[in-house]
């Protein structure tokens, strides 16, 4: 119940812009991003990051401590 979803409809080139315009106006205290490729992750955390939001990943690649800590952080 307390989930949103939404579908925008953005260019390639526009993406990250889009993304983060639509984090900054939705006035979201957190969001999950989903990302095709595990390489994909981790530039759009740091773009993410550039940008001033706080931002962790979450990928197979990591050992499980790592992903649980980053899920804890997430959570609070």
């Amino acid at each position: 119940a307390s989930i949103t979803q939404a579908l925008v409809s953005t260019s390639q080139r526009d993406k990250r812009r889009t993304l983060t315009d639509l984090l900054r106006a939705s006035g979201f205290t957190s969001a999950i991003v989903f990302c095709n490729r595990k390489r994909d992750v981790k530039t759009l955390v740091g773009d993410l990051k550039k940008d001033g939001f706080r931002a962790g990943q979450i990928h197979g690649d990591m050992e499980q401590p790592e992903r649980m800590a980053t899920l804890d952080r997430f959570k609070s």
